[in-house]
């Protein structure tokens, strides 16, 4: 191991001083430490600037932080290989493998290569208007479709490799992987889905219907298209929580499986189960 990338939420309690301590640990090991331009003047030691050539030659990419940092490192490194290996700082995430407490450990065990990698599948998510590609985003959790502040509903197209699923009237509609099933789509009712699966998770939100409205499972190897029918307010495309886009009526949202995928690393025992029941016996925290 010749080069870290170190991803922190500084703003975050102890960020600063865990950031510090990854640093000195893979320095004395005569390990390279590359960090984002905007951080380098809050730490210690930092060898430069992570720019993307760099991101590439990496050999693991460490995030402290919460699970919105860990998607940003899952966007940074997308298609490189880079492994990622997420340390918690706060709130209990599905996506992080280590809490602070067992920082020292799990940066042993990095070092002595004692980890598995898993590979999570990607969304390729695309914007069309007037047959245009107006943007391609990639996505670890999901693509969300929804209204914006004013509570009127909008009427949602769906089809699956061009066989029409419904046209929903609702709040929105998820488009989710099996990594992001445990994310907004579980709080929209939708299903867990364990996230060495392949399947793309259609999930609408609050939809208005008096009958029981299901998420459906579309095959990896299927396009899911959301076409923008009725709207009476602002629709908002989001990408992993990010804002991309304010849509239009008859834009339309292409989603399937990404070539990309996010390596994430694994090395302290915990099973999809285990992560799930302690996240659901906990949710406030």
């Amino acid at each position: 191991m010749q080069r870290v990338g170190l991803l922190a939420h500084l703003d975050k309690a102890d960020a600063v001083e865990a950031s510090n301590k990854v640093i000195r640990t893979l320095k004395e090991d005569g390990i390279q430490v590359y960090s984002p331009l905007e951080a380098i003047s809050s730490l210690s030691g930092v060898d430069g600037p992570l720019s993307d050539d760099l991101t590439r030659d990496l050999d693991v990419m460490i995030v402290l932080g919460g699970d919105g940092t860990f998607l940003r490192a899952a966007r940074l490194t997308a298609g490189t290989g880079v492994p990622i290996l997420g340390v918690n700082l706060g709130h209990l995430g599905f996506l992080t493998e280590l809490e602070i407490g067992e920082l020292d450990e799990g940066l042993q065990l990095l070092l002595q290569g004692k980890y598995q990698v898993e590979e999570r599948m990607m969304l390729r998510v695309e914007l069309k208007r007037r047959n245009q590609c107006l943007g391609v985003f990639l996505a670890l959790n999901d693509a969300v479709i929804t209204r914006g502040p004013v509570a009127r509903i909008i009427t949602l197209e769906t089809t699956v490799d061009d066989q029409l699923v419904g046209n929903f009237a609702a709040d929105g509609m998820i488009i989710a992987t099996p990594t992001g099933s445990s994310a907004y789509n579980l709080s929209a009712g939708g299903p867990v889905v364990n996230s060495q699966l392949a399947a793309l998770i259609i999930t609408p939100i609050c939809p208005h219907t008096l009958t029981a409205t299901r998420s459906v499972l579309a095959l990896p190897q299927e396009r899911v298209r959301v076409k923008v029918k009725a709207m009476h307010t602002d629709i908002v495309l989001t990408v992993d929580g990010r804002c991309e886009a304010t849509l239009e009526p008859e834009d339309e949202i292409w989603v399937c499986r990404a070539e990309e995928t996010t390596r994430v690393i694994k090395m302290m025992g915990r099973g999809f189960y285990e992560v799930l029941r302690n996240r659901l016996a906990h949710p406030e925290v």
